[in-house]
């Protein structure tokens, strides 16, 4: 049976002695992602990946991203853009408190996952990250 609270079945990760999961998703920093992965426009976002990048010593959480503005009755069948958008987050010397300190489109016209999608880009920018979250 699946469990209802998704850290039970978490694989025990941990950053500097802290739970990732914890520290990461049951933090503030959750909902200042959230913004800011939507920032570049009216946009509805979804996260979707978290990632460790041990060049940088920071997380790497992945968004899907939808254009909210075009209407879904448009005969354009390109109606709405889709973005694969990433969001930096740090620990600064190994805290509980985790800081978001950026984002940017990894991919445009595409989403985190498929063909062409941000995660092969975010790999290939990022060739040492490691995958901790693939949904």
């Amino acid at each position: 049976m699946a469990s209802q609270i998704p850290d039970d079945d978490w694989p025990g990760v941990t950053y500097n002695g802290l739970d990732v999961f914890d520290t990461i998703y049951e933090s503030e920093v959750m909902a200042q992602a959230e913004a800011l992965a939507r920032e570049k426009g009216n946009y509805s976002v979804q996260e979707c990946y978290l990632g460790y990048d041990p060049q940088a010593d920071r997380f790497i959480m992945g968004f899907d991203s939808w254009d909210l503005s075009a209407s879904l009755d448009d005969e354009d069948s390109s109606y709405q853009e889709k973005l694969a958008r990433v969001v930096y987050i740090t620990c600064p010397e190994g805290s509980a408190n985790p800081k978001v300190s950026g984002a940017e489109t990894i991919a445009s016209g595409s989403l985190m996952y498929g063909k062409g999608g941000g995660y092969e880009d975010l790999h290939k920018k990022y060739p040492k990250l490691i995958d901790l979250r693939l949904d």
